[in-house]
């Protein structure tokens, strides 16, 4: 799983994504890998099989929820450099709840420590 920060860095990435619905979606910014389990493949696997929020219908709160506790488990690291030279920070990802409906299989809109972001994975198909 990887972290795509939003930010005018003139890359861009693409991601195919929402399951069967094979959506291309692509963003401008920089890559940062996560070292997450694979609990958040599995439950849009098992749960959405497929056809996830944004093809079929709105975000449950319940599904939101269960989707917000497992990005909340997503550690980044932030590095920045201070006055006592290169400082390194754990921080764990929020779910971007103002842009929820934009998330689905495979491109999950998030907070990180730099600003807004996607969390993107395989997608399913």
């Amino acid at each position: 799983m990887f972290v795509i920060v939003e930010a005018p860095m003139g890359v861009t990435y693409g991601e195919q994504c929402m399951g069967l619905a094979c959506d291309q979606r692509k963003i401008e910014g920089f890559l940062i890998p996560t070292f997450a389990d694979a609990g958040l493949l599995t439950n849009f696997f098992e749960r959405f099989q497929g056809w996830p929020p944004g093809v079929k219908e709105e975000w449950k709160s319940a599904d939101a929820e269960e989707l917000a506790l497992l990005v909340e488990g997503i550690r980044v690291w932030r590095t920045y450099s201070d006055t006592e030279g290169r400082t390194d920070e754990p921080h764990f990802l929020t779910l971007d709840r103002n842009r929820l409906a934009e998330s689905t299989e495979a491109w999950v809109r998030v907070l990180t420590p730099y600003g807004p972001g996607v969390l993107v994975f395989p997608n399913s198909d």
